[in-house]
C-alpha cells in the first residue's frame, strides 16, 4: 500500500501544480489615453478577471462579501479618492443576498496628472489592492498594481477603452 501511495505522489503533486498555473483572479490598471498632458483629468480603470464560475464583490457587497480594497501608493492624492462600480448582478446563497460582478468587472476613478508633470516623463500609478472570489468557498487575492504612462504635450486617446468599459460591466460606455 504505501509503495503504491509513493508512486501517486508525484502524479498528484504534478496535478495540483499545473491547476496553479492558471490564477483565479487578476487584477491590472488600465488607463482611458495611452499618454497623459500636465494638469489633464483622466480616467483609471481597476479591471478584475475570474475563472468561470467565480465571482467577486460590489459596494456595498450585500449580506456577505467585501468589496475590493485599494491602496494607493503614488500619487498619494487617490488615497482618499472614491471608485465608480459597475451596476451589479444578485446572488443568492445561503448566506443571503450579494452584489458582484462574474468574469470581469471595471471598477473607475477620476485622477488628474500633476500641473508640474514633466513634458517626456513618466506619470506612474502604483496600488496594493485586496479582494475577495467566491464560488462555493471564498479566497483572498492580493496585488500590487502599477500603470506607467507618458507624459506628452497632448492626450492621446486608448483606442479600446469603450470595449474595455462594456466588457467590465459599464451598460452605457462613453465615447
Amino acid at each position: 500500500m504505501k509503495f503504491r501511495m509513493y508512486l501517486m505522489l508525484p502524479l498528484l503533486l504534478a496535478g495540483l501544480t499545473a491547476q496553479g498555473l492558471e490564477p483565479l483572479s487578476r487584477a491590472r490598471l488600465l488607463a482611458d489615453r495611452s499618454a497623459v498632458t500636465p494638469g489633464g483629468q483622466e480616467t483609471l480603470g481597476l479591471q478584475l478577471v475570474m475563472a468561470p464560475g467565480w465571482h467577486t464583490y460590489a459596494d456595498p457587497p450585500g449580506d456577505s462579501g467585501m468589496a475590493p480594497r485599494i491602496n494607493f501608493k503614488q500619487p498619494s492624492d487617490l488615497r482618499d479618492a472614491s471608485w465608480r462600480f459597475p451596476p451589479p448582478h444578485a446572488f443568492r446563497d445561503a448566506a443571503g443576498v450579494t452584489y458582484g460582478y462574474e468574469n470581469v468587472a471595471l471598477l473607475l476613478i477620476d485622477a488628474r496628472v500633476p500641473p508640474d508633470a514633466p513634458v517626456g516623463g513618466n506619470w506612474t500609478v502604483r496600488a496594493d489592492v485586496e479582494w475577495l472570489i467566491c464560488r462555493e468557498l471564498c479566497r483572498p487575492m492580493f496585488a500590487t498594481v502599477e500603470l506607467e504612462l507618458p507624459v506628452r504635450d497632448r492626450e492621446v486617446l486608448f483606442p479600446n477603452w469603450t470595449p474595455l468599459l462594456r466588457r467590465g460591466g459599464w451598460p452605457a460606455a462613453r465615447e
